[in-house]
């Protein structure tokens, strides 16, 4: 037979929504012509980052992958 009483830990819902963060959440990704998204991946480090995952994407998977060749750092 299914538990039909409310659960102990059971909270009510929230009527309003939750306060909006006065500046923008930005997402995991990286995007953006290669200078902007080597420069978010600089943030990153800056603000404590010890690695990015990073994986071309587009139509033109040639195109995509010289795209993010550009965003990385010289190591010649």
């Amino acid at each position: 037979m299914p538990h039909k009483a409310p659960l102990p830990t059971r909270q009510p819902c929230r009527t309003s929504p939750l306060p909006r963060p006065p500046e923008p959440i930005r997402g995991p990704s990286i995007a953006g012509a290669p200078a902007q998204a080597r420069a978010t991946i600089d943030a990153r480090h800056a603000a404590g980052a010890t690695s990015a995952v990073l994986a071309p994407a587009g139509p033109d998977p040639a195109a995509a992958l010289d795209s993010l060749a550009r965003a990385l750092p010289d190591q010649r």
